[in-house]
């Protein structure tokens, strides 16, 4: 199962982010409007530190990126793979061709065109989830 603790855990960890995510924005607050410049801030607010802090940053950030970017990639072409029953090298290849491109539009560029395009999907899902919900409200009453 999934043990007894984890609300206590989800309860903690979302507690833990949401203290750092404090940080971030009291951090950035103490370099408005300089912070606006850069496309990622947090790598000036770094830098601001010690050049060494800035590269240690740039490096664990670049990490987290490309290991998103394989984890993503991997994850996307096995269910498309098994969605259109197709094998999965061809896909990887067909994935890697398209997102290419993608990856040389740059940062700040590829989030303003695709991070709304998330926001809306969400949106979506979630007036979809919303009425299945209220759909099988109904049902349970008409039942009872």
């Amino acid at each position: 199962g999934w043990g007894p603790g984890l609300g206590r855990a989800g309860l903690w960890g979302g507690l833990g982010l949401g203290i750092f995510a404090g940080a971030i924005v009291l951090a950035l607050n103490g370099y408005w409007p300089v912070v606006t410049q850069y496309q990622v801030p947090m790598v000036y607010l770094a830098a601001q530190v010690h050049p060494g802090i800035k590269i240690l940053y740039i490096s664990v950030l670049g990490m987290g990126m490309v290991t998103t970017g394989v984890a993503c990639a991997h994850t996307l072409t096995t269910r498309l793979a098994h969605s259109l029953r197709f094998p999965y090298f061809p896909i990887l290849c067909l994935t890697t061709v398209v997102a290419i491109p993608l990856a040389q539009m740059g940062f700040g560029r590829l989030v303003r065109l695709i991070y709304p395009l998330f926001g809306y999907a969400g949106l979506i899902l979630l007036i979809g989830l919303t009425w299945r919900t209220i759909e099988a409200l109904g049902e349970y009453r008409i039942q009872r």
